[in-house]
């Protein structure tokens, strides 16, 4: 018999765009997880190539929620996939990467009214195994871009401090946007996080960042996000 952790509905949101080649393992991945108390939360952001007839291919699955779009960047589309989850609890997969089966499971265990955010891949910014970490530590850690604290993916959130000043970011702002996204919702609680020290998470190649070229002028209006976003008594 299969392990239903609390029986807690998890929201699985995945932004789409033009992900043709990778979204179909993507929402696969999804669909097998060990944890069956899940809905997956499909944005298809304005897809020109065949990412959106895919995800419709996907339909039968009475978990799914398919929405299409005209294109607003992955950060609206995100914040759509929120808008939309019935889930107390969410969490992001890009459409590029995929979970690994026990994810959800792993993290929905450590799903408690202790806790606002289940951390994955813990190791990425610690020595020692810990099941949690006081709030005020964290942040720190959080400020410092520790490991994989600057991304949405690969963690678990309580909806209800989740949201929309969150994702207020200008569209021109697509790489690091992420970061920021992390430093508004580690203030928007008080509660510690719990910790899974495992990496649940496969990322697939990051196209975006690859490609992108930094200037003086983005480098800046970023860290001006980030400085905004760090209340001035927790500096």
């Amino acid at each position: 018999m299969e392990k239903q952790t609390n029986g807690k509905l998890v929201s699985i949101i995945i932004p789409v765009y033009n992900s043709a080649d990778t979204i179909g393992k993507c929402i696969e991945s999804c669909q097998q997880q060990t944890y069956k108390h899940i809905e997956i939360v499909v944005i298809d952001d304005g897809s020109n190539d065949e990412s959106g007839g895919i995800c419709d291919q996907f339909a039968d699955d009475k978990r799914l929620k398919i929405i299409h779009q005209t294109n607003m960047g992955r950060t609206e589309a995100r914040w759509k996939g929120v808008e939309i989850a019935a889930g107390e609890w969410i969490t992001f997969v890009d459409s590029d990467d995929t979970l690994l089966p026990f994810a959800i499971e792993k993290m929905a265990e450590r799903a408690d009214e202790s806790c606002d955010i289940v951390f994955s891949n813990g190791q990425s910014i610690m020595l020692k195994p810990q099941e949690s970490m006081d709030i005020g530590d964290f942040r720190h850690l959080t400020v410092l871009a520790r490991g994989t604290t600057g991304v949405p993916w690969g963690s678990l959130y309580r909806k209800a401090i989740v949201n929309r000043y969150q994702f207020d970011i200008a569209r021109d702002i697509y790489v690091g946007e992420d970061y920021i996204f992390w430093l508004r919702l580690i203030f928007n609680t008080e509660k510690n996080i719990n910790i899974v020290m495992e990496n649940l998470y496969n990322k697939g190649i990051d196209h975006t960042s690859s490609t992108f070229v930094w200037t003086l002028d983005y480098a800046y209006r970023l860290n001006q996000l980030r400085m905004q976003a760090i209340p001035v008594h927790d500096l």
